[in-house]
């Protein structure tokens, strides 16, 4: 026993140096994201399983969007940037003539999954000159959805709409015969649930979708790019739209200056009886975060159908096929292991 205890404390001390060294021997990797809405835990057990799996302590710096570029421009300024760095869209495109970026190119055999997880056409829209400096991150196509409460459907005894003027009568009908059936005229037949842009507002893409067009974006006609705000169908959607806004005002009069949180919470106090959103919205948004089931548990949100305009055209907005792309910066001390984390984030495991 005597021989034995000093060699328990032996063994014990030098498992505890063999993790100490392990965790030592981790290489520490930086990363620069603009948020999307969502936070990093310092203790996320996710982080760190990743972080154990890959020989790396991983660091994450979320930065508000719109102060992305100013944030990394000062890093690049003070020779300051992160191992790896996460560009909204097709941002990485200003930094390639800077040096900042790594030319991937001669990497990307090596690391075969990288390439492999995305689809040539992916590849193809990042390669400049022959050169990749993003790894790009591939969307599935038409991510926006138009929804509808399926319950309020039921009580003002209505189908889902198929055309223009089937969608009007449902609005009219959500706005004016108490859908909800609580005996005060507090509704809207459509609202938003997110603005996209400064210039958009979510709610009216499938008006614009059943012209065939949809607004601040260019069509190709006969091998031409061309504006549709100068078309006939441009003129149409706007004036269903104004129907639908000024003269029966059965739209949210606040959809150009409500902020998206209030539009949510509209959705969920059974304010709004459409709206388009993200595909996460109903399921992540209104149900797991606001806890609507349990605010409103007769609401039934459902994807409505496609609204078809007078020549048969439908259609809701698409998102960019890279959403955002990854980038390694030039100066990295670790670029092996920056490779080879983002390698097996794209892995099956």
């Amino acid at each position: 026993m005597k021989k034995l205890v000093p060699l328990l404390v032996a063994m014990v001390m030098l498992t505890s140096a063999c993790g100490a060294l392990a965790q030592e021997e981790r290489t520490p990797v930086s990363i620069i994201s603009f948020d999307y809405g969502r936070i990093v835990k310092e203790d996320d057990p996710i982080v760190e399983k990743i972080g154990e799996i890959t020989g790396t302590e991983i660091s994450v710096n979320i930065v508000p969007k719109d102060q992305f570029l100013q944030k990394l421009n000062l890093m690049i300024a003070a020779k300051d940037v992160p191992d790896i760095i996460r560009f909204n869209g097709y941002d990485h495109f200003q930094y390639i003539d800077t040096g900042a970026l790594l030319d991937l190119t001669p990497y990307l055999e090596q690391y075969p999954s990288l390439k492999a997880v995305m689809p040539q056409e992916a590849w193809d829209l990042v390669t400049v000159d022959g050169h990749i400096y993003t790894i790009p991150n591939y969307n599935v196509p038409g991510k926006y959805s138009y929804y509808m409460r399926a319950d309020w459907l039921e009580n003002v005894g209505l189908k889902q709409p198929k055309t223009l003027e089937e969608l009007r009568e449902v609005l009219i009908a959500f706005t004016y015969n108490d859908p909800d059936q609580n005996g005060v005229d507090d509704t809207y037949g459509l609202s938003v649930s997110d603005l996209i842009g400064s210039m958009e507002v979510t709610c009216f893409m499938p008006i614009f979708g059943a012209y065939g067009i949809q607004p601040n974006r260019f069509f190709e006609k006969d091998g031409k790019a061309y504006n549709p705000v100068l078309t006939e169908n441009y003129k149409q959607a706007l004036q269903f739209c104004y129907q639908l806004y000024s003269v029966d005002k059965v739209v949210d009069p606040d959809i150009f200056v409500i902020q998206a949180d209030a539009a949510k919470q509209n959705m969920v106090n059974s304010k709004t009886g459409s709206a388009v959103g993200w595909w996460a919205t109903i399921c992540e948004k209104l149900n797991d975060q606001l806890k609507m089931p349990s605010i409103c548990p007769q609401a039934k949100w459902v994807m409505c159908n496609d609204i078809t305009g007078p020549n048969g055209d439908c259609g809701m907005l698409a998102n960019t096929l890279n959403s955002f792309t990854v980038s390694i910066s030039a100066d990295s001390p670790h670029i092996d292991k920056c490779l080879e984390l983002l390698s097996f984030l794209g892995s099956d495991e």
